[in-house]
């Protein structure tokens, strides 16, 4: 913050993406990218593994959640977001490449949260806008759903849960994602309203939903009052 209360900050992740912040509290964008081609791509390194330790004391009292696998998200941080989706929507090898890497990465990772005793394993991609999932079912089904498939087979076959997140209407890509037989689906569900349908079809796949308040609006910019 400056003398007038104003905030700017800049700071670079473990990825290697530097991002901007304009907004206290609320996310930024990428100011500079560690990527400029998919092809550049083959020699990017990853961010050493996470440590993950047990704690045997709380696992005999709480629900345990851990686990990472975060796809399109992470990919988008990479490189400029236009160059991201145009080669999503013609199925650049380069970029299919990169994100099989994603996956083989994020697999030992999960390992050693299945080996510290997660009940619980969370992922998450934001694939909706405010009115429609951001890529059609056909290209999700064909590029994603694949690549989660493997990233949940190993919790799954332990027996352990699955937590999907996907903030934006996703309403078109949820047959996908119960056939994935994801346990907890967090929706932004206030893009829904009273869908039935979108609620039904959770309750007939016995997927839980996780709630939450509305970040969207209330909780950067409600009032006190309104938060109450």
């Amino acid at each position: 913050f400056d003398a007038a209360g104003n905030y700017h900050e800049i700071s670079r992740d473990a990825w290697g993406v530097e991002w901007e912040y304009l907004i206290y509290g609320i996310q930024g964008h990428p100011k500079s990218y560690p990527l400029s081609s998919w092809e550049e791509a083959e020699r990017y390194r990853f961010p050493d593994h996470a440590v993950v330790r047990p704690d045997r004391q709380r696992q005999e009292e709480y629900l345990i959640f851990g686990g990472i696998g975060s796809l399109f998200e992470r990919v988008a941080s990479l490189q400029r977001f236009d160059t991201v989706m145009m080669d999503f929507f013609t199925r650049d090898p380069a970029l299919l490449a990169f994100v099989d890497r994603l996956v083989e990465y994020y697999l030992p990772i999960n390992r050693r949260y299945l080996d510290a005793g997660t009940d619980v394993f969370c992922f998450g991609d934001d694939f909706g806008t405010q009115s429609n999932a951001i890529f059609p079912p056909e290209l999700f089904a064909e590029i994603f759903v694949p690549r989660y498939r493997k990233l949940f087979e190993p919790p799954q076959r332990a027996g352990k849960k699955i937590l999907f997140h996907s903030c934006g209407k996703i309403d078109s890509l949820l047959p996908l994602l119960l056939e994935l037989h994801v346990d907890i689906l967090w929706p932004q569900l206030s893009l829904y309203g009273r869908d039935e349908n979108f609620l039904d079809r959770c309750a007939e796949s016995k997927t839980a939903l996780l709630l939450h308040p509305d970040r969207q609006y209330l909780i950067p910019r409600g009032t006190p009052a309104e938060i109450r």
